[in-house]
């Protein structure tokens, strides 16, 4: 048995190091190992309100729709899961669709990502330029 996890990124670690389902490992994680995860890789010190409620959900499997005013953190919403996803097992391909009718929207938040995670804006009026 692993020992608990003091930092996010000691979490990530054991769950990449274990054999049990995303969803189950992400389950036991402490509110400490999530602010840990959101310091280290998005540089917030602190969760807005209702988003650590709906990765919580997200990181447990579970469908989700998350309705929240222009400014929230909708964004973190979905990259935080996707890292988690990601450097939990690098090797299990994985990803979130994000559907936007925003096109300068999509374009700002593929800008701001992780450096660990990728992005493209796919559109009829964008052309599936790749954003560096």
């Amino acid at each position: 048995q692993l020992a608990p996890p003091k930092t996010g990124r000691d979490l990530l670690h054991c769950i990449a190091a274990s054999q049990q389902p995303l969803q189950e490992a992400f389950m036991g994680a402490t509110q400490t190992e999530l602010h840990d995860i959101l310091k280290k890789y998005f540089q917030f010190p602190s969760f807005r309100s209702g988003q650590e409620h709906v990765i919580r959900r997200i990181l447990a499997g579970q469908s989700t729709l998350a309705v929240l005013p222009t400014g929230m953190g909708k964004s973190l919403c979905y990259q935080f899961p996707a890292l988690c996803l990601a450097q939990a097992r690098p090797r299990e391909a994985r990803f979130v669709l994000v559907i936007s009718p925003l096109i300068s929207l999509m374009a700002d938040q593929i800008r701001k990502l992780p450096r660990c995670l990728h992005g493209v804006c796919l559109s009829a009026a964008h052309g599936g330029q790749t954003l560096e």
